[in-house]
């Protein structure tokens, strides 16, 4: 979970950063709306995470960047299949796997907006 943590942690950043390049209103709306979500959804996904199993959860930040900061139609596919890699590897708990699809699903309809809304 820590690393899912990480990664998600970086790949707001890239959305924020993104958001502010894009010349594209439709790409520039859309990556808001990524922004704000990765924002809320993770903190609410490690909070039930360390809820139920602790607060000892080192988030590794100094790992490289695995999403595109070249296109950002490159960086929400490669975000959503990083999540797709990720189902099986987070706790099988109940409520974290729904906060999880929670962010998959959230990840999923922003990848389609930014394809296809521009």
């Amino acid at each position: 979970m820590a690393e899912l943590a990480g990664h998600l942690l970086k790949a707001q950043s890239v959305a924020k950063m993104w958001h502010w390049k894009v010349k594209s209103f439709a790409l520039h709306l859309a990556l808001g709306e990524l922004y704000d979500q990765l924002n809320s959804l993770t903190d609410e996904l490690m909070e039930i995470y360390m809820g139920k199993y602790g607060t000892e959860a080192h988030v590794p930040l100094s790992d490289p960047n695995p999403f595109s900061e070249q296109d950002p139609i490159a960086f929400i596919s490669q975000l959503h299949l990083y999540l797709e890699k990720q189902h099986d590897q987070i706790a099988q708990d109940g409520f974290i796997v729904n906060k999880f699809e929670e962010l998959q699903a959230a990840v999923a309809r922003i990848k389609y907006k930014m394809e296809n809304l521009k």
